[in-house]
């Protein structure tokens, strides 16, 4: 009598996938290093925030290291958020997309008293569920 043994294979997560998957354990850091405005955001889940008032976005290829420090290993994003203004200003936008998705984003930015400026900046995401 012969025996077989199956295994059953479940396909691997989505992020289980992508380059960077160990990144995503507890207790284990990316090799890509990413920054808000020069402030090392170490928890990975921070990468999926929304920013809506970005100036630019710097991606700095290769080990980092000697500028970003060992967090750096493989690259390093830097996020750059717009200042605020001297004078009053606003804006919004609003998407309608799939699954109902809606997405509302507003800023303000302007001075609060002499020689202090200020902004705001909010971002509103409903729907989109399964």
């Amino acid at each position: 009598m012969r025996l077989r043994r199956t295994l059953l294979r479940t396909p691997p997560a989505p992020w289980a996938t992508s380059p960077d998957a160990a990144a995503a354990l507890p207790g284990n850091e990316a090799s890509i290093a990413l920054y808000v405005d020069g402030v090392y955001q170490g928890a990975k889940i921070l990468s999926q925030i929304d920013l809506s008032d970005v100036e630019c976005v710097e991606v700095l290829k290769k080990p980092q290291g000697t500028l970003y420090g060992r967090n750096a290993t493989g690259a390093a994003i830097n996020i750059i958020i717009e200042q605020p203004t001297d004078q009053f200003e606003g804006g919004g936008n609003s998407s309608y997309g799939r699954l109902d998705e809606t997405v509302e984003e507003g800023h303000i930015s302007g001075p609060l008293a002499l020689g202090l400026n200020a902004s705001l900046s909010l971002v509103a995401r409903r729907g989109g569920d399964y």
